[in-house]
């Protein structure tokens, strides 16, 4: 069950942002060749792709636990709005794509990760659809290819993509 504020619930759907429906799921899922994590779904069908931080009580903050330099890191960050499922199948095309030998740039991300939100910036929150699916992990996006130079580090975010969504936190500062 999600909890979201009836506020914010109203500003989503003043902004009339498209929702997912059963034949858009099933076509994302036949393209990706995956089943999406029953919460994500029940959340882009319910509230659609929303953008965060529209309404000042909204939360959209999230904490996520990073590894740097043999260290533990916490770090925050603030979702700014959902993919939509288009974008979640092109861009993960885009990012894992290996296709061109010679583009030193892919894949981008790590397999078995979904790109499912970004930030206010170029980071990307990721479903996990593979080893632990359905956990929700922030990617700071790079230019390298996974596993050279800077683009080695993902950060834990949530055990699920409800308990991402009810552990955001209002930006205060």
């Amino acid at each position: 069950m999600f909890d979201i504020p009836p506020g914010v619930q109203a500003t989503w759907a003043a902004a009339n942002r498209p929702k997912a429906n059963a034949a858009d799921i099933a076509l994302a899922e036949s393209q990706l060749g995956i089943q999406l994590p029953a919460d994500y779904k029940a959340f882009v069908t319910q509230y659609g792709f929303v953008v965060f931080g529209q309404d000042p009580e909204e939360r959209n903050l999230f904490s996520y636990v990073i590894e740097k330099a043999g260290q533990t890191e916490t770090r925050q960050r603030g979702v700014r709005y959902l993919l939509d499922l288009k974008q979640v199948v092109s861009g993960y095309r885009y990012m894992i794509s290996e296709e061109d030998p010679e583009d030193e740039s892919r894949p981008m991300i790590p397999p078995g990760y979904l790109p499912v939100a970004s930030d206010a910036g170029h980071g990307r929150l990721m479903l996990d659809i593979a080893a632990h699916p359905g956990q929700v992990w922030f990617w700071p996006e790079s230019e390298w290819r996974w596993g050279m130079e800077d683009n080695r580090a993902l950060g834990f975010v949530a055990a699920s993509f409800e308990a991402f969504i009810n552990g955001l936190r209002p930006y205060s500062l």
